[in-house]
C-alpha cells in the first residue's frame, strides 16, 4: 500500500535518512549526520510531499 508521508513516520524515515546517509557517505564523520538529524525533524513540512510504501519485510520503506 502507498500512501502519503503522517507525522508518525517521522521517527522511522530518521532513521532511514541517518543510516543511509552514514553509509553512502562514509568518507564524511557520522557525528555530522547525527548533528544534522534534529534539522530534518524541524524541516519534516518538507516530507510531507513523501510517499511511504508498506511492506512485509520491514513497517515503511520510501517511494
Amino acid at each position: 500500500m502507498i500512501r502519503k508521508f503522517e507525522k508518525e513516520d517521522l521517527k522511522a524515515v530518521s532513521e532511514i535518512w541517518l543510516s543511509s546517509n552514514t553509509q553512502a557517505h562514509s568518507f564524511i564523520p557520522k557525528a555530522y549526520w547525527k548533528n544534522n538529524l534534529p534539522f530534518l525533524k524541524k524541516k519534516s513540512l518538507i516530507l510531507r510531499h513523501m510517499f511511504m510504501k508498506r511492506t512485509k519485510l520491514c513497517a515503511d520503506s520510501l517511494v
